[in-house]
């Protein structure tokens, strides 16, 4: 009798923690430890192709608070939507024109303030390091719309896969950006990319299971291709080994990339993997 006393009790005392604990008890992204990895591809001929937004994003960073990889993704969305509703970053613009080209500002106090009020509007480090999906979406949406913006997020993820033909044709296409959350990801900046002739090295980091949210605006395919010479069954009868050498040349190897403002002031190539958590195409209007 005395056992069951004690299991009622238990059981009351969780279906009480249950129903007063808040949904979001733990937060998720917040860009996680990394460690150095190459990649480093040889080759005889080679193809890229490439869908781009017109614009890039801003690189932005924060220094100020930890686990911000969510509010410098949301600052990203932010700076990118300015340079058509200026109204989101009021009082500044983050950009200029020089001969015609586009470029961003250099981050100032403006972003520095925009991207702090996403920290506490996104609860980052509120129930646990980092952000949730959740608080991201709510966080980022409630600074639009206080600045008189609606925003929408478009889930791009078919059955739990990265779809990129909607990527690229519904987004991309039509100069819209995509929030990217993933768990687990190696990324390639721009600066320690080395293309050669016939050799491709890129210098990255990766890690194994931090979360991390990136904005992307580009989506980047290679082809690689080399001569191989390998064993095939013969087609001739009479051949008494049955196998023969062919030499053809092959695509022994294709590789799929976003292109991504990552979070730290930098840009470059995150690889599309089965990492990805979820995608949202990202509408301002």
């Amino acid at each position: 009798m005395k056992s069951k006393k004690i299991l009622v009790t238990v059981l009351a005392l969780f279906i009480c923690v249950m129903t007063f604990m808040p949904l979001n008890t733990y937060a998720l992204y917040s860009g996680g430890e990394t460690t150095p990895t190459t990649l480093d591809i040889q080759y005889e001929t080679r193809n890229v192709g490439e869908i781009t937004m017109d614009y890039t994003l801003p690189p932005y960073d924060d220094i100020l608070h930890p686990n911000s990889c969510a509010p410098v993704a949301g600052g990203c969305i932010v700076g990118y939507f300015d340079r058509l509703y200026e109204n989101l970053l009021p009082n500044h613009t983050n950009y200029y024109i020089v001969n015609g080209t586009f470029y961003y500002a250099a981050q100032g106090q403006a972003v520095n303030d925009m991207i702090g009020s996403l920290y506490s509007l996104m609860q980052t480090n509120v129930n646990g390091d980092g952000t949730s999906e959740a608080n991201f979406k709510s966080g980022l949406s409630s600074y639009v719309n206080s600045k008189g913006y609606n925003i929408t997020y478009t889930s791009i993820m078919s059955g739990g896969t990265f779809s990129i033909g909607e990527c690229t044709n519904t987004f991309f296409n039509s100069d819209r950006p995509v929030a990217v959350l993933m768990t687990g990801y190696y990324y390639y900046p721009y600066a320690n990319m080395s293309e050669n002739p016939n050799h491709d090295i890129f210098y990255g980091r990766k890690s194994t299971n931090g979360s991390h949210i990136v904005i992307a605006y580009g989506y980047r395919q290679y082809n690689y291709w080399r001569t191989e010479t390998r064993l095939v069954w013969s087609p001739v009868w009479y051949n008494p080994f049955r196998y023969i050498e062919v030499t053809e040349v092959v695509n022994f190897r294709t590789d799929h990339y976003l292109l991504v403002s990552f979070g730290d002031a930098t840009r470059g190539m995150v690889p599309i993997g089965s990492n990805f958590n979820n995608a949202y195409g990202i509408t301002i209007s």
